[in-house]
């Protein structure tokens, strides 16, 4: 759910789990709550914990430091808040909060990914010593309708300039590719197609064209430069990011670099020449190699294994679990209350 439409249409249902869980919460009385990656919904949860008396464990702490920070004087009644990006943890702790930086998830994930996506496309596979640019538009429906026109019109200018340069739109979401299929129609650009394909193919491209969000983040995990596109088609919204927005940069490569290593193109007027320009400079030359160096010294930051051993940790930390107690068998059992 994103965006105020959105979250508009999703209120009845919000009410709806609100009540079931406080409802749940007294009942059951668990020894810690665990909140992910949900501020909006989260905000009110941990309220209601707090009011029981039941610890909570913030996971992905939201980024108030980005905007809306007044909201931190409900988050920092959490027992633990736990986040991913390395700044953020001595932010939350100026303001009062106790916060641990846990790593980032990624770094979990990398490895995993690779077990379950299907093998690269054979047309990719036999080419790939050919200039390859990824086309990564966005997880959600939105996304893809208002960034992938962008991104196949710089995409073409591209070509026109290098015509030996070639696409690949990898995507893991089945429920997508009839929505990408028609807007790939539009075009005569001919664009390589990859489902239920993402981690395998990144590593081959030569750089690519992101989504802002943790989509900049795994790229640069596989070595390879990109750009962050972010479409803002409602004025208002337009106006509303640029007036409450804390932080110059969107994507979260730049955030943890302080600076803008991936150049961002983000808001209602985008020009696909200046896209593609930029993709051309990190395509090869000293622009390329300043983001790749820049990359592999920051890359333990989100490339590291270890954050879900770190968070279960904390999590562990909170709850105060009784020991493990052995029985006559030798085997180990906990006691509850």
């Amino acid at each position: 759910v994103m965006g105020f439409a959105d979250v508009a249409r999703k209120l009845p249902l919000f009410f709806s789990c609100v009540l079931k869980f406080a409802s749940e919460v007294r009942r059951q009385r668990p020894q810690v709550v665990i909140l992910i990656d949900y501020p909006g919904l989260n905000q009110r949860l941990l309220r209601i914990c707090k009011r029981i008396g039941v610890p909570v464990v913030d996971y992905i702490a939201p980024q108030l430091w980005a905007w809306g920070g007044w909201r931190v004087e409900d988050f920092k009644q959490a027992d633990a808040l736990l986040t991913i990006l390395p700044f953020e943890e001595d932010w939350y702790r100026r303001h009062g909060a106790k916060a641990s930086y846990v790593g980032h998830p990624l770094g979990d994930g990398l490895k995993a990914a690779l077990k379950v996506e299907s093998q690269i496309p054979t047309e990719f596979a036999d080419n790939l010593e050919q200039t390859w640019v990824g086309l990564l538009p966005g997880s959600r429906i939105s996304e893809i309708k208002r960034n992938l026109p962008l991104m196949l019109e710089a995409a073409a200018v591209l070509q026109r300039r290098r015509p030996g340069i070639r696409f690949l739109l990898p995507h893991l979401r089945g429920e997508v590719w009839p929505l990408i299929d028609k807007l790939l129609a539009r075009t005569k650009l001919q664009v390589v197609k990859a489902p239920d394909c993402f981690h395998r193919a990144i590593p081959h491209l030569k750089a690519a064209m992101v989504t802002s969000g943790t989509a900049s983040l795994e790229v640069a995990a596989h070595g390879v430069p990109n750009i962050v596109v972010y479409a803002i088609t409602s004025t208002v919204k337009e106006w509303l990011t640029r007036r409450v927005v804390a932080v110059p940069w969107a994507g979260s490569l730049n955030l943890i670099a302080s600076d803008q290593l991936a150049p961002e193109h983000l808001g209602g007027e985008i020009d696909p020449l200046e896209m593609a320009s930029d993709i051309e400079t990190l395509l090869d030359g000293k622009q390329r190699k300043l983001f790749l160096t820049r990359v592999k010294a920051l890359s333990p930051h989100f490339s590291t294994p270890g954050c879900a051993a770190r968070a279960a940790q904390a999590v562990i930390a909170v709850a105060r679990f009784p020991e493990p107690e052995e029985n006559a068998q030798g085997e180990h059992t906990i006691t509850g209350e």
